[in-house]
């Protein structure tokens, strides 16, 4: 494993707790807070424990700690990975868990049926010259949902 692929490997969750930034709504998968990059009121920041990602959707970005370090310290790679490597301003950094375990699907098709309801009709048109349809986000029709 290189030194990145380690460095990728350092909880997120306890980075954040380092800097007193807790999760206001979690669960043993993941935890929601107000975003740390931006000023906001809703928590929309996503921490994903089990892959140890982030994600805030106020602006669609995302990523590993690598990302989220170079983000809220305003410094580029070199600096986030020389800073996270040598434990000096995080000493107490733990190893998030492998996620190698199999996670069982959340969504499961229980049936192949056509269409019945009016609203899903108009929200689930087929794209032009295709025969498969394509969902659309409702209030942002350019966006698949």
């Amino acid at each position: 494993m290189t030194d990145i692929q380690i460095i990728k490997r350092l909880s997120i969750r306890t980075y954040l707790s380092h800097r007193s930034i807790q999760s206001t709504r979690e669960n043993p998968r993941c935890g929601f807070d107000l975003s740390p990059l931006r000023s906001e009121h809703t928590p929309s920041f996503k921490v994903d424990y089990a892959q140890n990602f982030w994600y805030d959707h106020g602006t669609g970005e995302g990523g590993s700690i690598i990302d989220l370090v170079m983000r809220l310290e305003r410094c580029d790679i070199m600096q986030t990975v020389q800073s996270l490597g040598s434990d000096e301003r995080i000493p107490t950094l733990t190893v998030a868990p492998d996620s190698t375990t199999p996670t069982v699907p959340t969504l499961r098709l229980c049936s192949d049926s056509s269409l019945q309801h009016p609203a899903l009709i108009t929200t689930c048109k087929p794209e032009s010259g295709s025969s498969n349809a394509t969902f659309r986000h409702p209030k942002h029709p350019g966006r698949p949902a």
